[in-house]
Formats: C-alpha cells, structure tokens, sequence
C-alpha cells in the first residue's frame, strides 16, 4: 500500500519553446514537488543537477552574480540553497525580489543557530529563465501555467503527472494524560510530501541547528506505538 500526499493532474500539454512544453493547471495548489511517471522531477535551477556532484548535486560561485541576476525578470519565490561558510551546515533563503541596486532580496537563512553567513558556491531553483535542462519544470502561479521539458522517451499525454500537496501524511496527537497507545504502521510506503525547509525555525537548545516539528508521520505524545517495515523513497 502506498499513502501519497500528492494529487494526480489532467493537464493539457502545449509546445512552448525549445523543447519545454506548457499547460494549464486548477487554481490553489502547491507546487513544491512534480513527479512524472513517479519519477522526482528537479525544478529549473542554475547549475543544473549533476547526479554525484560532491556539492549539493551541484553548486557555482557565479550563482548570485549581477549578470545572472539581470536575466531574471521576476525571480520572486525562487530559493537561494547554500552550505554554510564551513560547510558542516546547510542554509536556504527565499527570494523576495531585486534592490533598486539590481542585487537579490532574499529572507536570511535560519536553519542553524550561528550566523556566519553563507559559502560562495551555492544553487538557485525556481526561477523560469534558469529552465534549460531536461526534467527542469516551473510553475508560473499568476497564470497558474506548468512549464516542463520532458526528458527523452517520456510521452506526457500518457505520463502520470502529479504535485505534492501534504507535508504530513499521518499525525497522531496525544497528551500525558491521553496518550494514543496501540498504533502500529507496517509494509507500507510512503511518498510525496511537501519540502518543509523553509519552515526549520525552532533553534535547539545547545545544538547548532533549528528543527521544524514535523515529518512524513508524526507521533506526539504516543506510548506503545511502532512504525516497522515502512519504506519512504526518495
């Protein structure tokens, strides 16, 4: 059995430009993460993933470069991902938009507790310009238009396109005095959750990093509960 938090779409498929195909989509949606034929589809990003590459599946110092940032018309809800400046950490920030000055915006990192500022190389997503790889796909939420280049041999009038909705599958809420008690999950897998990196804002006491309280499944203030012979990949 498989529990997504993802929803299947209808779409209907237009050519675009150079190789990247366009479609309508309903109103109100997430779009965070795009499976096709349950395949994770990256969206646009500078520099393209690289499968193996040692840094963040691959990272330029040119990434944040004002003549990069110039070929962005509207950046705005794009995400700036980094390792820390000693690179034992990870940071992520949202693009608000450009400065008069045409440098980025951006919401500071705080995804751990010691501001010491990002590492120059870093990677960009979510920016449609940066769309010219093929699996890359951006969502343009004005219009509610999905941009996707497939990559070679995907049909997408037959493929199953979906977008992750939940970032929680399962919860189950007690307290000390109420606990739940007797629960057990087994062979099931479970897939498709919204990104909850941006959400990380809860720091640790004496630890280097904030957390965010949540997950896939979460149990609180659980006894006598068991997750077994689950699968969540990736």
């Amino acid at each position: 059995p498989v529990i997504s938090g993802a929803v299947p779409l209808k779409l209907g498929w237009m050519p675009y430009t150079n190789g990247i195909f366009q479609a309508k989509t309903p109103p109100g949606l997430v779009w965070d993460q795009l499976f096709v034929n349950g395949k994770y589809q990256p969206m646009a990003r500078y520099p393209n993933y690289k499968p193996g590459a040692t840094l963040l599946g691959s990272s330029a110092k040119d990434t944040l470069s004002p003549s990069r940032v110039a070929r962005w018309a509207n950046p705005a809800g794009g995400y700036i991902h980094a390792l820390q400046g000693a690179h034992w950490g990870s940071l992520d920030y949202l693009i608000l938009g450009e400065k008069a000055d045409g440098s980025l915006n951006y919401e500071d990192g705080w995804q751990v507790n010691r501001d010491i500022g990002m590492a120059p190389e870093c990677y960009m997503e979510n920016v449609h310009e940066e769309l010219d790889a093929p699996g890359e796909w951006f969502h343009d939420g004005k219009s509610d238009t999905l941009f996707y280049m497939p990559p070679p041999g995907v049909n997408l009038q037959a493929a199953k396109v979906e977008s992750a909705q939940l970032k929680q599958l399962m919860e189950f809420q007690g307290d000390k005095k109420h606990p739940v008690q007797f629960i057990t999950l087994q062979g099931l897998t479970f897939r498709e959750t919204v990104r909850t990196f941006m959400q990380t804002r809860e720091p640790v006491l004496r630890s280097d990093w904030s957390i965010f309280r949540g997950g896939a499944i979460l149990l609180n203030g659980t006894k006598n509960c068991a997750i077994s012979d689950c699968n969540c990949p990736a």
